[in-house]
Formats: structure tokens, C-alpha cells, sequence
């Protein structure tokens, strides 16, 4: 067991050196530290039944991300809001 422990965690090394994801996409990429990817997707299943539309910041926030965090709850609507805020749309192409 303990080869395969190492071997994630060298490929979880390998991901960030390849393309350079930060703490904050690792947060929702990777498993959490001492976890399987099972479990981690069973502890944000329970994120999102807990939290609602909040679950992401509540995310960053147990990974110790909370000015992310804060950053994300300035942006998100409240729950029942559409999805629709001018500041966060791309231009159109062409």
C-alpha cells in the first residue's frame, strides 16, 4: 500500500510541475491529503448536499483558501439568482 501512496503522490507532483495548478484548482482537482479520490468525492458530495451553491468557497475554505474563498463569494449570487453577471462574461468571438 505504501508504493501506491508514493506513486500518487509523485504523479500529483508531476500534475502541478505539468501544468502548474495552484492550491486553488488542486482544491477541486486532487485528492485531499491521506485520501483516496473516492473519499474526497464523497466529502464533497456531502460539501454540496451541506453547503448548496456555496459548496465551492466552502471548499476553499477547509483547504485554509479563505481569501479565494471571500474573492468567490463577492462573485456568486445568492442561491435562486441566475448565473448572469456582465463583469464575469467573455466577449463574444468574431
Amino acid at each position: 500500500m505504501t508504493w501506491i501512496v508514493q506513486l500518487v503522490e509523485e504523479v500529483e507532483c508531476a500534475v502541478r510541475l505539468e501544468l502548474g495548478l495552484g492550491p486553488v484548482a488542486l482544491s477541486f482537482l486532487a485528492a485531499d491529503p491521506g485520501a483516496s479520490m473516492e473519499e474526497t468525492r464523497r466529502h464533497l458530495e456531502t460539501l454540496i448536499t451541506t453547503h448548496g451553491g456555496d459548496w465551492p468557497a466552502a471548499r476553499l475554505d477547509e483547504r485554509g483558501l479563505a481569501t479565494w474563498a471571500a474573492r468567490l463569494r463577492a462573485h456568486h449570487p445568492s442561491q435562486g439568482e441566475p448565473l448572469d453577471d456582465p463583469s464575469l462574461a467573455l466577449a463574444p468571438v468574431g
